[in-house]
Protein backbone atom coordinates (compact mmCIF):
# COMPACT_ATOMS: atom_id res chain seq x y z
CA UNK A 1 0.00 0.00 0.00
CA UNK A 2 1.33 3.11 -0.93
CA UNK A 3 1.44 6.28 1.80
CA UNK A 4 -1.19 9.33 0.77
CA UNK A 5 1.51 11.98 -1.20
CA UNK A 6 3.77 9.05 -2.41
CA UNK A 7 4.13 7.50 -5.69
CA UNK A 8 5.26 4.30 -6.96
CA UNK A 9 8.63 4.43 -9.71
CA UNK A 10 6.81 5.04 -12.87
CA UNK A 11 9.28 2.54 -14.41
CA UNK A 12 8.52 -0.74 -12.53
CA UNK A 13 5.83 0.28 -10.41
CA UNK A 14 7.15 -1.91 -7.66
CA UNK A 15 8.95 0.86 -5.16
CA UNK A 16 7.99 4.16 -4.00
CA UNK A 17 9.50 6.58 -6.07
CA UNK A 18 12.49 8.27 -5.21
CA UNK A 19 15.46 9.64 -6.64
CA UNK A 20 17.97 7.20 -6.25
CA UNK A 21 15.88 4.53 -7.53
CA UNK A 22 14.35 6.54 -10.32
CA UNK A 23 17.71 6.64 -11.93
CA UNK A 24 19.87 3.90 -10.26
CA UNK A 25 18.33 1.03 -9.12
CA UNK A 26 15.01 0.80 -10.15
CA UNK A 27 15.56 -2.94 -12.61
CA UNK A 28 14.34 -1.06 -15.65
CA UNK A 29 16.76 1.78 -15.69
CA UNK A 30 19.70 -0.76 -14.59
CA UNK A 31 19.43 -2.80 -17.77
CA UNK A 32 20.51 0.96 -19.33
CA UNK A 33 23.26 1.08 -18.06
CA UNK A 34 24.28 -2.81 -17.86
CA UNK A 35 23.96 -1.73 -21.60
CA UNK A 36 26.48 0.91 -21.67
CA UNK A 37 28.64 -1.29 -19.44
CA UNK A 38 28.70 -4.61 -21.00
CA UNK A 39 29.26 -2.34 -24.37
CA UNK A 40 32.74 -1.45 -22.64
CA UNK A 41 33.42 -4.56 -21.44
CA UNK A 42 32.58 -3.49 -17.75
CA UNK A 43 31.61 -5.08 -15.34
CA UNK A 44 30.31 -3.36 -11.46
CA UNK A 45 28.20 -3.29 -8.89
CA UNK A 46 26.30 -0.12 -9.51
CA UNK A 47 25.65 2.23 -6.28
CA UNK A 48 22.41 3.46 -5.59
CA UNK A 49 23.03 6.88 -4.93
CA UNK A 50 23.58 9.66 -7.18
CA UNK A 51 27.20 10.58 -6.22
CA UNK A 52 28.51 7.72 -5.31
CA UNK A 53 27.34 6.29 -9.01
CA UNK A 54 29.04 9.25 -10.70
CA UNK A 55 31.93 9.35 -9.53
CA UNK A 56 32.03 5.71 -10.22
CA UNK A 57 31.46 5.97 -13.65
CA UNK A 58 33.68 8.95 -14.48
CA UNK A 59 37.02 7.08 -13.70
CA UNK A 60 36.49 4.12 -15.08
CA UNK A 61 38.97 4.17 -17.98
CA UNK A 62 42.64 4.06 -18.56
CA UNK A 63 42.70 7.31 -20.27
CA UNK A 64 41.38 10.52 -20.15
CA UNK A 65 39.51 10.91 -23.66
CA UNK A 66 37.73 7.27 -22.66
CA UNK A 67 36.45 9.51 -19.40
CA UNK A 68 35.57 12.44 -20.91
CA UNK A 69 33.82 10.75 -23.36
CA UNK A 70 32.27 8.31 -20.67
CA UNK A 71 31.01 11.22 -18.59
CA UNK A 72 29.05 12.08 -21.40
CA UNK A 73 27.05 9.17 -21.78
CA UNK A 74 26.60 9.37 -18.29
CA UNK A 75 25.06 12.46 -18.38
CA UNK A 76 22.57 11.83 -21.08
CA UNK A 77 21.48 8.89 -19.45
CA UNK A 78 20.91 10.80 -16.24
CA UNK A 79 18.88 13.37 -18.50
CA UNK A 80 17.02 11.10 -20.38
CA UNK A 81 15.79 9.04 -17.37
CA UNK A 82 14.38 12.32 -16.32
CA UNK A 83 12.84 12.85 -19.92
CA UNK A 84 11.12 9.70 -19.91
CA UNK A 85 9.76 9.48 -16.28
CA UNK A 86 8.36 12.94 -17.09
CA UNK A 87 7.07 11.79 -20.74
CA UNK A 88 5.28 8.54 -18.24
CA UNK A 89 3.59 11.06 -16.14
CA UNK A 90 2.37 13.87 -18.42
CA UNK A 91 1.75 11.66 -21.47
CA UNK A 92 1.65 7.66 -20.10
CA UNK A 93 4.28 7.30 -22.43
CA UNK A 94 5.91 3.72 -21.37
CA UNK A 95 9.94 3.51 -21.74
CA UNK A 96 10.67 1.91 -24.37
CA UNK A 97 14.74 0.06 -23.83
CA UNK A 98 15.97 -0.05 -26.92
CA UNK A 99 14.58 4.07 -27.90
CA UNK A 100 16.14 5.06 -24.67
CA UNK A 101 19.58 4.04 -25.25
CA UNK A 102 19.27 5.20 -28.91
CA UNK A 103 18.15 8.99 -27.68
CA UNK A 104 20.80 8.63 -24.79
CA UNK A 105 23.70 7.91 -27.70
CA UNK A 106 22.44 10.54 -30.13
CA UNK A 107 22.20 13.05 -26.90
CA UNK A 108 25.50 12.23 -25.91
CA UNK A 109 27.16 12.71 -28.77
CA UNK A 110 25.23 16.15 -29.63
CA UNK A 111 27.26 17.24 -26.62
CA UNK A 112 30.26 15.69 -27.36
CA UNK A 113 30.18 17.14 -30.97
CA UNK A 114 29.56 20.97 -29.32
CA UNK A 115 32.01 20.84 -26.24
CA UNK A 116 34.79 18.38 -27.53
CA UNK A 117 37.07 20.26 -29.79
CA UNK A 118 38.34 18.23 -32.69
CA UNK A 119 35.60 16.00 -32.29
CA UNK A 120 34.56 15.08 -35.75
CA UNK A 121 32.94 11.15 -34.82
CA UNK A 122 29.83 11.27 -37.80
CA UNK A 123 26.65 10.54 -35.87
CA UNK A 124 25.68 7.10 -37.49
CA UNK A 125 29.50 5.80 -36.66
CA UNK A 126 29.02 7.00 -33.13
CA UNK A 127 25.31 5.39 -33.17
CA UNK A 128 26.59 1.98 -34.35
CA UNK A 129 29.55 1.92 -32.29
CA UNK A 130 29.96 4.38 -30.08
CA UNK A 131 32.85 2.01 -27.78
CA UNK A 132 35.34 1.95 -30.63
CA UNK A 133 34.68 6.02 -30.88
CA UNK A 134 35.14 6.11 -27.11
CA UNK A 135 38.20 4.78 -27.38
CA UNK A 136 39.69 6.31 -30.41
CA UNK A 137 40.31 9.99 -31.72
CA UNK A 138 42.50 12.99 -30.51
CA UNK A 139 40.62 14.71 -27.55
CA UNK A 140 41.35 18.25 -26.41
CA UNK A 141 39.94 19.69 -23.36
CA UNK A 142 36.36 20.77 -22.60
CA UNK A 143 35.21 24.23 -23.15
CA UNK A 144 33.25 25.07 -19.75
CA UNK A 145 34.02 23.03 -16.11
CA UNK A 146 36.24 20.48 -15.89
CA UNK A 147 33.37 17.75 -16.53
CA UNK A 148 32.19 19.55 -19.48
CA UNK A 149 29.65 21.89 -19.16
CA UNK A 150 26.52 19.42 -19.46
CA UNK A 151 27.94 17.23 -16.49
CA UNK A 152 27.90 20.39 -14.32
CA UNK A 153 24.16 20.98 -15.42
CA UNK A 154 23.10 17.33 -14.34
CA UNK A 155 25.52 16.90 -11.22
CA UNK A 156 23.69 20.45 -10.33
CA UNK A 157 20.54 19.31 -11.26
CA UNK A 158 20.69 15.52 -10.01
CA UNK A 159 22.07 17.18 -6.51
CA UNK A 160 19.15 20.10 -6.84
CA UNK A 161 16.60 17.26 -6.70
CA UNK A 162 18.57 14.85 -4.19
CA UNK A 163 17.92 18.15 -1.96
CA UNK A 164 14.71 18.91 -2.73
CA UNK A 165 13.97 15.39 -1.74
Amino acid sequence: MVRENKALCMFCGEVVEDINHDFFSCKRIDGIWMFFLHGMSLSSALPHEAEHHYWQHVLLHDSVKKNSRWRYVWCATVWLVWRCRNQSIFHEKKLNIEEAIHQILFQSWTWLKGYEKGFNVPSVQWLSNFVACIKEGPIQRNRGCMFGLHACVIINFVRSLLEWI
